[in-house]
């Protein structure tokens, strides 16, 4: 009862456009929905597409969701019409258990890996032979260790149902094909890969990426479409940022970054949309009664981004880029020789921080928190502690663009870009306009 209510209250919390809270949400449905997607396509590389896509589809339509609780059976019908979608362009060979169970089990020695890799597409096959729905609850039971409760929720159905069909599936395969199903389901799981998460969001500053703005201004069209309701696209770009990454390090940027991106998130309403645009663009999707009242929004964002006094130390900081809020990283020992690092940096001591995202990198070459966490620690050992305390204010310039009958994603982005670029010719700390 008190899992429920907690997801219930972070599904809330995403609604609002809490981008802590929607992290918090793929990472614990990235493996369901992953599990849930290669149970209907039966392939790896789809199943992800398919997985993302929904991801992407969620942040846009999570506001629709009327009772935060139904969260996962609501959840899995976007994964299913995403699946579809790719199950109708390819539909995979089915062959009969009989024939898979006539494969030789491998035997030990060095022809052990080709055999079992020469295995898979028999697995898959194997998998495809299975009812659809015995076919979802082996794979999400193997797949994410998943409760049998967290499986019915998901699925629609009771855990007495659920069970049944874990038996019958069990039933079904043989026990060196059962074996091989955990074997290879636990291997593929999205959670094992830190990148996963990013390919839906970007990474360095939890704003959804310009695939996500893509799909949220052709849903918006749809909807202006329907019931006529108005929206604007506004689009930032940092001034002088090449000549301040040039004085002080390509890693203060991205610091920088992160500090811009909460100031701009911080002007959006319920409904409106945030994002990182291009690589020191921001931007918003507001729903809005007319383009002034967009181009309102970005003044005043724009205002307060130029009254905003900073220093090096506390874009450093790690409270900059982290909050008491913010969702935790799955468990892996590479996370929680990370966290271990925060706290030695929140605590003044860098040599043992160092030394944990080191560790952490050890086991996970490609952890992007731990990379960027040491990046800063480099720039804050050669900076001076007069470097480090001078203040300085940085400006936005901006372009808004409002939509008109027969826009697409594409022309909406370009008039907004075209009005930034003027902004930039103009003079710094602008924003410019189209309708």
């Amino acid at each position: 009862m008190q899992d429920t209510q907690a997801l219930a209250e972070l599904v809330s919390r995403a609604k609002t456009g809490d981008m802590e809270a929607f992290d918090a949400l793929v990472r614990r449905f990235q493996d369901m929905a992953v599990g849930y997607a290669y149970s209907r396509l039966g392939e790896w590389g789809p199943a992800q597409d398919a997985a993302q896509e929904a991801f992407i589809q969620l942040y846009r339509d999570l506001p629709k969701l009327r009772a935060p609780e139904a969260f996962p059976a609501w959840f899995r019908r976007i994964i299913f019409k995403h699946c579809d979608r790719l199950w109708r362009a390819r539909r995979p060979d089915v062959v009969s258990l009989a024939a898979i169970s006539q494969t030789a089990a491998p035997d030990s020695g060095p022809a052990r890996a080709a055999e079992e890799r020469e295995a898979a597409a028999p697995l898959r096959r194997a998998l495809a032979t299975l009812p659809e729905a015995e076919r979802s609850a082996i794979v999400l039971f193997y797949y994410q260790d998943a409760s049998l409760k967290d499986m019915a929720a998901f699925l629609g159905v009771s855990p007495s149902v659920v069970d049944h069909r874990l038996r019958a599936a069990r039933k079904h395969l043989s026990e060196r094909l059962l074996s091989m199903t955990q074997q290879e389901l636990q291997d593929n799981r999205p959670s094992n890969d830190p990148q996963f998460v990013l390919r839906v969001m970007d990474g360095l500053t939890r704003l959804a990426n310009v695939t996500g703005l893509e799909a949220r201004l052709g849903e918006e069209i749809r909807i202006s479409q329907l019931i006529g309701k108005g929206f604007g696209l506004v689009l930032f770009d940092v001034d002088h940022l090449l000549p301040f990454n040039e004085r002080n390090g390509h890693a203060a940027g991205d610091a920088l970054l992160t500090v811009l991106a909460r100031q701009v998130q911080a002007a959006a309403i319920p409904g409106d949309y945030a994002v990182r645009y291009a690589g020191d663009g921001l931007g918003l999707v507001l729903r809005r009664e007319s383009a002034q009242a967009v181009l309102e929004v970005a003044k005043a964002v724009q205002a307060v981004v130029a009254a905003t006094d900073l220093s090096l130390a506390k874009l450093l900081e790690p409270d900059a880029r982290y909050g008491d809020s913010d969702p935790q990283l799955p468990g892996s020992p590479a996370n929680a020789l990370f966290q271990n690092g925060l706290k030695h940096l929140r605590a003044g001591h860098a040599g043992q921080a160092a030394e944990a995202f080191r560790a952490a990198l050890e086991g996970d070459a490609n952890h992007t928190p731990a990379i960027m966490e040491l990046a800063y620690l480099d720039l804050r050992r050669s900076l001076s502690v007069m470097q480090l305390a001078e203040t300085f204010r940085v400006t936005l310039g901006g372009g808004v663009s409002w939509y008109q009958a027969g826009d697409t994603p594409e022309t909406l982005i370009a008039r907004a870009d075209a009005a930034l670029a003027r902004a930039k010719q103009t003079g710094r700390n602008q924003v410019q306009m189209t309708c």
